[in-house]
């Protein structure tokens, strides 16, 4: 049976709000003095719809249909539905979103046009969607082609669905688990757009505008304005046919840990001719198309491999100076920061056998350019943890603040827990990143409150995954050392009791951090340090608000099951969603006893968990 959910609008601090065809019949129009047609609603309204929700107060009353709307937080445009650019749709009942290019933005030694003001409606639903139950969701859109924008506007456009309202402000980046896009809209038509879903949460708000990415930019950008239009949302649910084609929603918008990078980039080689340094005509000309592909992804590191003309051991020098030479053009012509480059000699450590004169053999007279497994962020740490063991003051000042301004500003705490600074980071440092962590903390919630949930979650995880999150501050390189580093004895097991003490304290007064207001990690907190305790009543008292928190869309599923499954195997029962596991022998493990592999799997599926195999053996070496 098929089941429609109303939706009830609120544009987000806007006067205007769009009202669906079959809610409003037969709007009616009337000229003004300029010949601006203006829109009238009759006296009867459906009664989902109140009178009040319409604004036609002073300053709107000439708009042609509600076609301003709550912007972002940094800016409001003003401006009427232009009926040049779009056919009336449903009389026009129709909304009129915009996005604007700001002025250029400085990111990293590149000047770059960002698009970070746009539009957005958000929507209260009539009935919030439930975990377990399938959604077809269904918008139509129509983009008029402008001079302005490109076709990335497309890629952008999409909507969200959340479990409250928030700020438009805070969901602008599209490269989240929860944006729902779509890769075949057409330009100057009206198109509808269909998603199909099965929510993780308890889900109430919907959300819908142009997701602009971090690393989105215009080159051609001057402060332009361009419109589009959306009409006629909707969301039903409904008895699926095929389960398979209706995808899972996280409700948690988790922006995404990966960077954009490039990743296919040929080797180029450099050639030079015998016993020279100097770089030709050809090899300037590859050298540009690199630096073109450096400049547009500005997160890449560049590696040079420069060599000599025969035995190392006879041409260390040489090699040095090509490597220098190729170096310098990059930096001083074509405007490459030197802290985005890594070089070496070949002839340093590796002997190079000797040539003929054969343009085949040139390889071993050249210099070889690829791009490094590192980001620009993991290659400036790795200079900022030198230049502090070796007491540079002047360099770790110039590498901290190039890493603070670039590094994904969830991971600037983690040098404060970096054992490979413990000796050596300045106190300016600390209250540097003090500094930076505040500017970036929810301003609801006490700044030391949020510092101090933060520290106790790496606390925690200093001995499991803060040890790869470390690591991946540095990368692995090509040739480069790699920093190893080993966790202080002091967080040994002792470490979970201390844990599970700070946290029973501090809940004593505070309510379970959630994820909308502390974020990520302190959302994990409580269902961590308490699963790595054995006291079971401790599980029994927690677990109810574990779960209505995930019902919430406040925090993950999994910490929940691995918290109950291991309730039930402590309690001598079978668990239920399959995270526990014991040892076979000495060698291998098996599931845990569980409730049987059907409903152990359709609990799995509910929440989005994959199905397993119950009868799996898992060896280690």
């Amino acid at each position: 049976m098929l089941r429609t959910i109303l939706l009830l609008f609120t544009v987000l601090a806007a006067p205007a709000v769009a009202i669906s065809q079959n809610l409003v019949p037969n709007p009616s129009f009337e000229e003004n003095e300029g010949g601006i047609k203006k829109w009238h609603l009759k006296d009867h309204y459906d009664n989902k719809i109140k009178a009040s929700s319409w604004s036609d107060g002073p300053g709107w009353k000439h708009k042609v249909c509600s076609c301003r709307n709550k912007i972002t937080d940094a800016m409001v445009l003003d401006g009427v539905c232009n009926l040049d650019l779009v056919g009336l749709a449903d009389s026009c009942q129709i909304v009129q979103m915009t996005v604007h290019d700001a002025p250029p933005y400085y990111h990293y030694n590149n000047a770059q046009h960002k698009i970070s003001l746009t539009s957005f409606i958000s929507t209260e639903l009539k009935e919030a969607m439930q975990v377990g139950k399938f959604y077809e969701i269904s918008l139509s859109v129509h983009f008029p082609t402008r001079e302005v924008f490109a076709d990335e506007v497309l890629e952008q456009f999409g909507l969200k669905l959340l479990n409250k309202k928030i700020s438009t402000y805070n969901i602008g980046i599209y490269k989240s688990g929860n944006y729902l896009g779509s890769d075949d809209i057409k330009m100057d038509t009206w198109q509808t757009l269909n998603w199909k879903i099965r929510p993780l949460c308890t889900m109430s708000h919907l959300t819908i505008g142009v997701y602009v990415d971090k690393t989105w930019t215009f080159e051609n950008g001057s402060g332009g304005t361009y419109p589009y239009f959306i009409d006629n949302i909707s969301i039903k649910e409904v008895q699926p046919e095929i389960k398979e084609d209706f995808q899972y929603y996280e409700c948690i918008d988790f922006e995404s840990d990966k960077e954009v990078f490039y990743s296919g980039i040929d080797s180029t080689f450099i050639y030079f001719e015998n016993n020279r340094i100097d770089i030709s005509e050809e090899a300037i000309a590859s050298l540009q198309s690199l630096a073109d592909t450096l400049n547009k992804y500005p997160y890449l590191v560049l590696n040079i491999e420069a060599g000599a003309d025969s035995k190392g051991s006879d041409n260390e020098q040489l090699s040095k100076n090509r490597l220098q030479a190729v170096t310098a053009h990059l930096t001083n012509i074509l405007n490459i920061p030197e802290e985005r480059i890594i070089g070496c000699s070949i002839s340093d450590s590796l002997a190079i056998a000797s040539i003929g004169d054969g343009r085949s053999n040139w390889k071993y007279r050249s210099a070889l350019l690829t791009i490094s497994n590192l980001l620009a962020p993991q290659k400036i740490y790795r200079d900022l943890i030198r230049s502090c063991k070796t007491s540079n003051k002047n360099a770790f000042g110039r590498y901290f603040r190039i890493w603070s301004n670039i590094v994904n500003s969830a991971d600037i705490i983690h040098i404060l827990f970096d054992p490979r600074l413990d000796e050596c980071l300045p106190q300016w440092a600390n209250e540097e990143v003090m500094e930076l962590l505040k500017a970036q903390h929810n301003s609801e919630i006490d700044f030391g409150e949020v510092f101090f949930l933060d520290s106790l979650y790496i606390n925690d995880q200093m001995t499991r995954s803060h040890r790869y999150k470390l690591k991946l501050l540095t990368g692995r390189h090509e040739w480069e050392d790699n920093l190893e580093f080993s966790i202080p004895e002091e967080y040994g097991s002792n470490n979970d009791s201390s844990n599970l003490v700070t946290l029973l304290a501090y809940l004593k007064d505070h309510s379970i951090p959630d994820f909308s207001k502390y974020g990520k990690n302190a959302s994990r907190l409580a269902p961590l340090i308490i699963n790595h305790s054995l006291d079971t009543s401790l599980y029994a008292a927690f677990l109810p608000q574990f779960k209505a928190l995930c019902l919430q869309g406040e925090m993950e599923w999994t910490q929940y099951i691995n918290l109950y499954d291991r309730y039930l195997k402590l309690s001598g029962k079978p668990q239920e969603y399959g995270t526990q596991w014991v040892a076979k022998d000495e060698n291998s493990v098996v599931l845990y006893d569980h409730i049987g592999a059907d409903q152990l799997n359709a609990n799995r599926e509910i929440i989005g968990l994959n199905p397993i195999n119950v009868d799996r053996v898992i060896y280690f070496k």
